[in-house]
């Protein structure tokens, strides 16, 4: 019995890499199709879905803050429009939103991903396996990715690897410490809400199960794309 190839997160982008790679080695196509106008055209795409991208971090971003604010000081008075309420009645709301612009900012960040990775295939097409002239391009398409240095059989001073180390674990504690923050707010404000809800018990059960499926979902679908997260490139082949 034939073994069965073992499934890959990544394989529909590695094999959609592929079949980018493949038309751009047909020259009637590549020429005829993927102009340097059309590259251009896919450039400004992904600048639009970058500021996009942006706005929406900045906005969700002022939700997670209200939100905490809303957590922490809950009694606090809040005027909004000529209205005043406590700012813990306004945590069903916020919830609502932040899971919202979570599910609206997955496929503009998935479609920007794969733009990149076309345009990479395209580069590495228009380098012809000159790395230093793919750095360049890359570079001029703002898709570049940095890599750490190999230290391979290096001679590494006390200091460098002091200097490596506290980079290397301050860039994790970073990149968990926000999603942790993120987590702890989603969830906090799920506890707050059961516990002391603004309406009802029935409407923070139906607001928790909302902001779960968002969750689930947003993940799911970065998974099921390969694009979780985009810290890798297409495969070179």
């Amino acid at each position: 019995m034939d073994e069965k190839a073992k499934f890959r997160w990544d394989e529909q982008r590695a094999k959609d890499n592929e079949l980018f790679r493949a038309i751009l080695n047909n020259t009637n196509l590549r020429e005829k199709l993927f102009t340097e106008k059309f590259i251009e055209g896919l450039e400004k795409r992904k600048d639009a879905l970058e500021a996009r991208g942006r706005s929406l971090d900045v906005v969700r971003l002022t939700m997670l803050l209200l939100l905490l604010v809303a957590i922490v000081f809950p009694d606090m008075s809040v005027s909004a429009l000529g209205l005043s309420a406590k700012a813990a009645s306004f945590r069903e709301l916020l919830l609502v939103v932040i899971a919202s612009l979570q599910i609206h900012a997955m496929p503009p960040a998935i479609e920007q991903a794969r733009i990149a990775d076309f345009m990479h295939v395209y580069l590495q097409k228009q380098a012809e396996g000159n790395q230093i002239v793919l750095l360049a391009l890359t570079l001029r398409y703002g898709i570049a990715r940095f890599s750490a240095p190999d230290l391979t059989a290096r001679n590494v001073s006390k200091r460098q690897k002091i200097y490596l180390v506290t980079s290397a674990i301050s860039m994790l504690l970073w990149i968990v410490g926000v999603f942790l923050l993120f987590m702890l707010l989603l969830v906090g404000g799920m506890i707050s809400i059961i516990i002391h809800p603004t309406l009802s018990i029935w409407v923070s059960i139906l607001v928790c199960m909302y902001v779960i499926a968002a969750a689930m979902m947003d993940v799911g679908m970065r998974v099921l794309t390969g694009f979780i997260p985009n810290m890798t490139g297409p495969n070179k082949g």
